[in-house]
Protein backbone atom coordinates (compact mmCIF):
# COMPACT_ATOMS: atom_id res chain seq x y z
CA UNK A 1 0.00 0.00 0.00
CA UNK A 2 1.34 3.33 -1.36
CA UNK A 3 0.21 6.79 1.16
CA UNK A 4 1.47 9.76 -0.70
CA UNK A 5 1.00 13.07 1.03
CA UNK A 6 1.01 16.37 0.34
CA UNK A 7 1.70 19.52 2.00
CA UNK A 8 1.51 23.14 1.30
CA UNK A 9 3.09 25.92 3.13
CA UNK A 10 0.25 29.27 3.32
CA UNK A 11 2.01 32.27 5.17
CA UNK A 12 -0.46 32.84 8.51
CA UNK A 13 -1.67 36.25 8.24
CA UNK A 14 -3.28 37.93 11.22
CA UNK A 15 -1.29 36.21 14.10
CA UNK A 16 -0.66 39.15 15.96
CA UNK A 17 3.05 39.99 16.99
CA UNK A 18 3.76 36.04 18.37
CA UNK A 19 6.64 34.32 16.99
CA UNK A 20 6.22 31.43 15.41
CA UNK A 21 9.82 30.22 15.91
CA UNK A 22 11.16 29.74 19.61
CA UNK A 23 14.06 30.92 21.18
CA UNK A 24 15.15 30.66 24.32
CA UNK A 25 14.48 34.19 25.87
CA UNK A 26 11.12 33.27 24.64
CA UNK A 27 10.44 30.15 26.02
CA UNK A 28 11.88 31.21 29.39
CA UNK A 29 9.78 34.68 29.92
CA UNK A 30 6.96 34.41 32.16
CA UNK A 31 4.88 36.97 30.67
CA UNK A 32 5.07 34.38 27.08
CA UNK A 33 3.71 31.79 29.47
CA UNK A 34 1.07 34.41 31.26
CA UNK A 35 0.01 35.41 27.86
CA UNK A 36 -0.78 31.74 26.31
CA UNK A 37 -2.38 30.71 29.89
CA UNK A 38 -4.54 33.57 28.76
CA UNK A 39 -5.60 33.14 25.43
CA UNK A 40 -6.43 29.30 26.69
CA UNK A 41 -9.02 31.01 29.60
CA UNK A 42 -9.96 32.63 26.43
CA UNK A 43 -10.64 30.17 24.18
CA UNK A 44 -11.95 28.05 26.88
CA UNK A 45 -14.62 30.73 27.88
CA UNK A 46 -15.90 30.93 23.83
CA UNK A 47 -16.38 27.43 23.64
CA UNK A 48 -18.24 26.81 26.88
CA UNK A 49 -20.54 30.25 25.70
CA UNK A 50 -21.09 28.48 22.30
CA UNK A 51 -22.36 25.13 23.86
CA UNK A 52 -22.48 24.14 27.20
CA UNK A 53 -22.29 20.49 26.27
CA UNK A 54 -18.34 20.86 25.74
CA UNK A 55 -18.12 21.85 29.30
CA UNK A 56 -15.35 18.39 29.32
CA UNK A 57 -13.75 20.29 26.42
CA UNK A 58 -13.85 23.77 27.87
CA UNK A 59 -12.20 22.07 31.45
CA UNK A 60 -9.22 20.87 29.30
CA UNK A 61 -8.88 24.53 28.43
CA UNK A 62 -9.38 26.09 31.77
CA UNK A 63 -7.12 23.40 33.10
CA UNK A 64 -3.90 23.92 30.28
CA UNK A 65 -4.36 27.49 31.18
CA UNK A 66 -3.96 26.75 35.08
CA UNK A 67 -1.27 24.62 34.31
CA UNK A 68 0.44 27.12 32.05
CA UNK A 69 0.36 30.12 34.48
CA UNK A 70 1.12 27.68 37.55
CA UNK A 71 4.43 26.79 35.16
CA UNK A 72 5.18 30.32 34.67
CA UNK A 73 5.01 31.21 38.02
CA UNK A 74 7.62 28.59 39.23
CA UNK A 75 9.78 29.95 36.22
CA UNK A 76 9.37 32.89 37.43
CA UNK A 77 10.09 32.39 41.35
CA UNK A 78 12.05 29.98 41.21
CA UNK A 79 15.24 31.73 43.28
CA UNK A 80 18.82 31.80 42.08
CA UNK A 81 20.57 32.45 38.31
CA UNK A 82 19.38 29.59 35.50
CA UNK A 83 21.08 28.78 32.59
CA UNK A 84 19.35 26.14 30.37
CA UNK A 85 16.32 26.25 28.52
CA UNK A 86 12.64 26.80 30.12
CA UNK A 87 12.30 23.03 29.39
CA UNK A 88 15.10 21.86 31.62
CA UNK A 89 14.61 24.40 34.07
CA UNK A 90 11.08 23.67 34.49
CA UNK A 91 11.98 19.56 34.57
CA UNK A 92 14.56 20.32 37.74
CA UNK A 93 11.66 22.30 39.21
CA UNK A 94 8.33 20.72 38.57
CA UNK A 95 9.93 16.93 38.32
CA UNK A 96 7.19 14.57 37.35
CA UNK A 97 4.16 16.27 38.15
CA UNK A 98 3.61 17.21 34.17
CA UNK A 99 -0.67 17.65 34.22
CA UNK A 100 -1.06 17.03 38.22
CA UNK A 101 -2.36 20.42 38.86
CA UNK A 102 -2.49 19.86 42.93
CA UNK A 103 1.09 19.11 43.40
CA UNK A 104 2.03 21.73 40.88
CA UNK A 105 -0.61 24.19 43.08
CA UNK A 106 1.61 22.86 46.44
CA UNK A 107 4.96 23.61 44.79
CA UNK A 108 3.35 27.37 44.46
CA UNK A 109 0.81 27.55 47.59
CA UNK A 110 2.25 25.21 49.76
CA UNK A 111 -0.10 23.95 52.51
CA UNK A 112 -3.45 22.70 52.31
CA UNK A 113 -5.95 23.19 49.61
CA UNK A 114 -9.26 23.77 50.49
CA UNK A 115 -11.66 21.38 49.39
CA UNK A 116 -13.70 23.07 46.81
CA UNK A 117 -9.95 24.49 44.70
CA UNK A 118 -8.99 20.83 44.98
CA UNK A 119 -11.99 18.85 43.02
CA UNK A 120 -11.60 21.81 41.08
CA UNK A 121 -7.82 21.16 40.30
CA UNK A 122 -8.56 17.53 40.13
CA UNK A 123 -11.65 17.80 37.78
CA UNK A 124 -9.40 20.38 35.08
CA UNK A 125 -6.56 17.41 34.85
CA UNK A 126 -9.16 14.96 34.55
CA UNK A 127 -10.76 16.62 31.83
CA UNK A 128 -6.48 17.53 30.84
CA UNK A 129 -6.31 13.49 30.72
CA UNK A 130 -8.86 12.52 29.37
CA UNK A 131 -12.40 13.73 29.68
CA UNK A 132 -11.68 16.52 27.44
CA UNK A 133 -10.48 14.00 24.86
CA UNK A 134 -11.59 10.93 24.72
CA UNK A 135 -15.03 8.95 26.12
CA UNK A 136 -13.68 6.66 28.76
CA UNK A 137 -10.19 6.55 30.18
CA UNK A 138 -7.33 3.98 29.98
CA UNK A 139 -6.08 1.98 32.60
CA UNK A 140 -4.36 4.23 35.43
CA UNK A 141 -6.02 7.38 34.87
CA UNK A 142 -8.80 8.42 37.00
CA UNK A 143 -12.19 7.40 37.25
CA UNK A 144 -13.94 8.48 40.01
CA UNK A 145 -17.13 9.76 37.89
CA UNK A 146 -19.68 10.58 40.97
CA UNK A 147 -17.14 12.55 43.10
CA UNK A 148 -18.09 15.07 40.34
CA UNK A 149 -21.36 15.70 41.30
CA UNK A 150 -20.86 19.22 42.90
CA UNK A 151 -18.50 20.36 39.92
CA UNK A 152 -20.90 22.75 37.88
CA UNK A 153 -20.02 23.43 33.82
CA UNK A 154 -18.25 26.49 34.32
CA UNK A 155 -14.91 26.50 36.93
CA UNK A 156 -16.39 29.60 38.87
CA UNK A 157 -14.84 31.58 41.14
CA UNK A 158 -12.38 29.41 42.93
CA UNK A 159 -9.98 28.76 39.27
CA UNK A 160 -10.93 32.49 38.58
CA UNK A 161 -9.63 33.65 41.17
CA UNK A 162 -6.39 31.43 41.28
CA UNK A 163 -5.93 31.94 37.15
CA UNK A 164 -5.95 35.48 38.11
CA UNK A 165 -3.66 35.41 40.94
CA UNK A 166 -0.94 33.62 39.28
CA UNK A 167 -1.33 35.85 35.99
CA UNK A 168 -1.01 38.96 37.83
CA UNK A 169 2.19 37.58 39.94
CA UNK A 170 4.33 36.61 36.60
CA UNK A 171 6.98 39.39 37.05
CA UNK A 172 10.01 37.45 38.02
CA UNK A 173 11.70 37.96 41.65
CA UNK A 174 13.82 40.38 41.77
CA UNK A 175 17.39 39.40 42.54
CA UNK A 176 19.07 41.47 45.60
Amino acid sequence: MKIEISMSLERIEDVGDRPLAIDADIEADPKNWGAMSRQLWQCADLLLANDKKTYCQAWMLYGLAIETALKGFLLAWKDGPYQGSAEQRLKDIIGECRHDLQKLYKKVMPGDIDERTQKCLQFAAECIQWRGKYPSPSAGQLKDSKFWASISVSPGPVLRDLHEFLLNNLEPKQQP
